[in-house]
């Protein structure tokens, strides 16, 4: 897509950090930074173990598996330094470097932003982003911290950001525009990225020549175009589509909240309080399944349908795992709380 989850994940982090932290930060400063600080650590831990743990795991693969053919770094050394620099990382819970490297700066962002100076985060982290977004190797986090810091600033501000959208039927109306043509954009951008691989897919070369050429002509044009919305360096038109993505998500769910709750039963309240268990048992997942099943040699219908089961079945799993993890930390919570009576 030229906009994905993955920047909606980083942006709601964000907006959760200045949200529940803004408030304290100037109060309880160094109480405010540890708690922070801390949470970096653990980020910081489980982004070097889970690349040291993939990275051994992978080593063990035979060629003829998707996690097999991706570069391992070139020696025990290199992964050991690597991971512990946050300048390698493997696997699929790469985004925990990231993050660990955005909470150690959060508190100096929190204390800017609650003595008035947001403009200076807003300016500093769109000049890193600006000048240093395609310079090897923190460009993963020179790229991305502008969604997160950005997040930061939006969460202090954001019940003065809703009550001020909503405060006329005028702007009520407008929001609501902006919505609909989010939702539009969504819809034709999908059926664009989504279609002609698809329906090239269906069609033989030997049946019928004409459309598959057509259809690679348009297929051509399709990731020329999905070439300005590059996301490793998070281009401007990728950041651009994807606020505007985000703003009308928000806004359905802020206006639906109860009823989609109801509707899905919890399910989603639970997946997004414990979504660093979610995202690092996920990870694992995915890297099984890419370390158990072949490649396959080209289009395969059969194949995309097993993937398809596999990737229900990793969902419904992950659901029931976290549940039980839920279960786990709220027996923990209670027998620590009466520990300490």
């Amino acid at each position: 897509m030229v906009a994905s989850a993955a920047e909606g994940f980083f942006v709601i982090s964000g907006i959760l950090v200045g949200y529940i932290y803004g408030p304290k930060i100037l109060s309880s400063t160094k109480q405010t930074c540890i708690r922070i600080w801390k949470r970096g650590l653990l980020l910081y831990i489980l982004a070097v173990g889970f690349t040291l743990l993939y990275t051994g795991w992978a080593a063990l693969i035979p060629d003829g598996y998707p996690r097999s053919s991706v570069p391992l770094a070139s020696s025990i050394t290199d992964a050991l330094t690597g991971a512990l620099s946050l300048t390698y990382s493997y696997g699929w819970a790469d985004f925990l470097s990231r993050y660990a490297v955005f909470m150690l700066a959060a508190p100096l962002a929190l204390w800017l932003i609650a003595k008035r100076r947001a403009y200076i985060v807003l300016v500093a982290s769109g000049l890193i982003w600006l000048i240093l977004r395609e310079t090897a190797p923190w460009l993963t986090f020179t790229a991305w911290q502008i969604i997160f810091f950005s997040g930061v600033v939006i969460g202090y501000y954001l019940p003065t950001i809703e009550k001020e959208l909503v405060k006329t039927e005028k702007r009520k109306r407008i929001l609501k525009t902006f919505v609909y043509a989010s939702i539009f954009s969504f819809i034709a951008v999908t059926l664009f990225v989504a279609i002609p691989p698809l329906l090239l897919l269906s069609f033989d070369i030997i049946i019928n020549n004409d459309i598959t050429n057509a259809l690679n002509s348009l297929n051509g044009v399709r990731e020329q175009i999905l070439t300005y919305f590059d996301k490793t360096t998070m281009s401007a038109p990728r950041l651009l589509i994807g606020t505007i993505w985000f703003i009308a998500l928000y806004s359905l769910f802020r206006t639906y909240e109860t009823e989609i709750n109801k509707r899905t039963r919890g399910v989603l309240l639970l997946l997004g309080q414990y979504s660093l268990f979610v995202y690092g048992f996920q990870a694992f997942l995915i890297f099984t399944i890419d370390s158990l099943l072949p490649l396959s040699s080209g289009p395969n219908p059969p194949y995309i349908l097993l993937y398809t089961v596999f990737g229900v079945m990793c969902a419904v799993l992950t659901y029931i795992a976290t549940r039980l993890y839920a279960k786990r930390a709220s027996v923990y919570t209670k027998a620590k709380e009466i520990m300490s009576k």
